[in-house]
């Protein structure tokens, strides 16, 4: 894609697209087992293409097993992010080994797997924050979000909050 964008003029350039699929089991049953097979077949092609004409897939898997993530998905699904399982099993189908299933049991904690394996702690919303964040978007002028605590100042009108909830800069 960035090749062909080098290569043709500023109007007729190609945009990423970002697809997800949440609860992939859920789409791969959804049906009998002719349409199962063909998304099945689709979504093997799309992620085997993708990438190169600009699509980036992200799907979302409670409970992976070996007959809804094959080898034709697995093989060009490279970068994977996965947490916590109780049993090792799906950990190696993700994975290709059980460190999933040795992860701390502390919430946000994530293994990333792409050429290499890292483990990284992951931002946690919790509800408290959901709260501010909606009183955010409700009243923004009139309502602070202290970095360190959890409180709410009203009618500051010299306080600037840390969170930029402001998403003008970015194009679509």
């Amino acid at each position: 894609m960035e090749d062909y964008n080098r290569i043709v003029s500023c109007n007729n350039k190609m945009n990423r697209i970002v697809l997800f699929i949440d609860e992939l089991v859920e789409l791969l049953r959804a049906g009998d087992r002719e349409t199962t097979k063909h998304i099945n077949n689709s979504l093997e092609t799309l992620t085997r293409l993708s990438r190169a004409v600009g699509i980036n897939v992200i799907m979302g898997i409670q409970r992976p097993d070996a007959t809804i993530v094959g080898g034709q998905i697995k093989n060009n699904v490279s970068l994977r992010i996965c947490g916590r399982f109780v049993d090792p099993e799906p950990s190696r189908i993700m994975l290709g080994n059980d460190s999933a299933n040795k992860l701390p049991k502390v919430r946000g904690r994530f293994i990333l797997k792409d050429d290499d394996q890292a483990e990284f702690q992951a931002f946690r919303i919790t509800s408290d924050l959901m709260e501010h964040l909606y009183l955010l978007e409700k009243e923004p002028s009139n309502i602070y979000v202290e970095p360190d605590a959890v409180e709410i100042e009203a009618d500051d009108e010299t306080a600037e909050h840390p969170l930029n909830l402001d998403f003008d800069d970015i194009e679509f």
